[in-house]
């Protein structure tokens, strides 16, 4: 019975892996449109910083969006368990930049998800509150 047992364990555990396999790929490539998106509002903005004649400043920006670009290629391309231990390295090894990323990481998730969770309600609230102000 022992040995049955310990069958199963093994299958079940190879079997909750395999999802777990497939879970994360789906999400690394979430994760990967996601930096994609970034890079497309960090260009948009360097472009309006071009249409400002700051073109100094858009030019770092410009820059920020293809290495932010670059990263979202890197995890498309790239298998979830190097990913990882790469960023395992650049975070034992440059711990300020990292904790940089991260937060920057954090402020576009948090944009992303307020605008994912305000709907069309909640913006025609928000110009009819105005607009009552105003009166």
């Amino acid at each position: 019975m022992r040995g049955q047992a310990g069958v199963h364990v093994g299958e079940l555990v190879e079997q909750v892996k395999q999802e777990g396999q497939q879970f994360l790929s789906g999400r690394k490539s979430l994760v990967a449109n996601q930096f994609t998106n970034v890079g497309g509002a960090i260009r948009r903005a360097a472009d309006k910083l071009h249409d400002t004649d700051s073109g100094f400043i858009a030019d770092y920006v410009e820059r920020a969006a293809d290495k932010v670009d670059d990263v979202g290629r890197y995890i498309e391309e790239n298998d979830l368990r190097d990913v990882v231990e790469d960023v395992g390295v650049l975070a034992r090894q440059q711990p300020l930049l990292f904790g940089g990323v991260m937060f920057l990481a954090g402020v576009a998730a948090a944009r992303f998800i307020k605008a994912a969770t305000d709907g069309p309600s909640a913006v025609a609230g928000a110009v009819r509150g105005r607009s009552r102000s105003r009166r």
